[in-house]
């Protein structure tokens, strides 16, 4: 079952004129995924499904594979106490842009203050890579936080328009699966309920 829904979708940019501090990893451990396709659909799917990532979900397997073989496209996994926290796909551009094209923790791990550390490792990467701009885009489909977020964080809206598509109803890890929807956690007070500060939330990217 698919919705055809009006998306907002913003455009955003930032500048890479410094080298970015290198982050930590007590908190955040980050890896280059080589290869894996199986594991990079499964990816996919558990931190994208609350936030409707469905432009790949009907890939077939060779899909996955051209993706991963292709050398301006770099993969990396971010990993918290050994278990996969969350991944963001990196694309060279021309005239050394980088793009994030895809950016998110599992869904289970945000609010735990995982976002802004991962974030920094993600423009680390991308300034590795010999960016000088860096660009991503983020959608009303997304996290509500998550567009505040990357403008607190130094992006600025370089255009934001709109499309129409259909989109699934529901996202399952594998047919019948019936996990439940991820919450948005409530806030009271003007505060969340999470441990963190509002400002460390990074979540879904949206292509």
């Amino acid at each position: 079952m698919s919705n055809y829904q009006s998306i907002e979708v913003w455009h955003l940019e930032t500048d890479m004129a410094s080298q970015p501090v290198a982050p930590g990893t007590q908190r955040i451990d980050v890896f280059p995924l080589n290869g894996q396709p199986d594991f990079y659909r499964y990816l996919y799917i558990a931190v994208g499904a609350p936030w409707k990532w469905y432009m790949r979900l009907g890939w077939e397997y060779r899909q996955w594979e051209r993706l991963l073989s292709d050398n301006k496209v770099h993969v990396f996994v971010g990993y918290r106490h050994g278990h996969p926290a969350g991944f963001f796909e990196l694309r060279e551009l021309s005239n050394r842009v980088v793009k994030i094209a895809y950016f998110g923790l599992i869904p289970e791990l945000i609010g735990e203050g995982l976002g802004g550390d991962f974030l920094g490792h993600a423009l680390y990467q991308a300034y590795r890579l010999g960016a000088r701009r860096v660009t991503l885009n983020t959608c009303s489909m997304d996290h509500p936080n998550a567009l505040p977020n990357y403008l607190e964080h130094g992006f600025l809206v370089r255009r934001h328009d709109r499309f129409s598509n259909h989109v699934p109803e529901d996202i399952q890890p594998w047919p019948d699966a019936s996990k439940p929807a991820y919450e948005i956690p409530q806030r009271h007070n003007g505060k969340s309920r999470d441990k963190q500060p509002h400002n460390k939330k990074y979540v879904g990217r949206y292509q």
